[in-house]
């Protein structure tokens, strides 16, 4: 399936010779409110050192961005928080979602 795409992106990026400074833009992802922050070293093999958050959703949302079946009926809310890092060309994410 086709990943969600981000939208609707504003906010603050700071450049220097090498490094991209993510100062707390905010977009969707699908349906999904999302802030970045961190930055992007594109020297040498480069390396990302990226967090970002999602506020307050219904969960349904989220499964329906990530196109997930729904075996059962699902409500409730939750906030996001991923951390992407390592090189370019082989990035880890680690993330956590809290039901609230």
């Amino acid at each position: 399936p086709k990943s969600p795409e981000f939208t609707n992106v504003n906010g603050r990026l700071r450049l220097d010779e090498q490094t991209i400074y993510f100062e707390g833009p905010s977009g969707t992802l699908g349906s999904l409110p999302v802030t970045c922050v961190g930055s992007i070293d594109v020297q040498g093999k480069g390396q990302y050192n990226l967090n970002s958050y999602v506020r307050r959703v219904d969960i349904n949302e989220v499964l329906d961005t990530f196109k997930v079946d729904k075996f059962v009926h699902t409500e409730g809310f939750a906030t996001a928080e991923a951390h992407l890092s390592g090189p370019l060309e082989e990035p880890k994410m680690r993330g956590r979602v809290i039901s609230i």
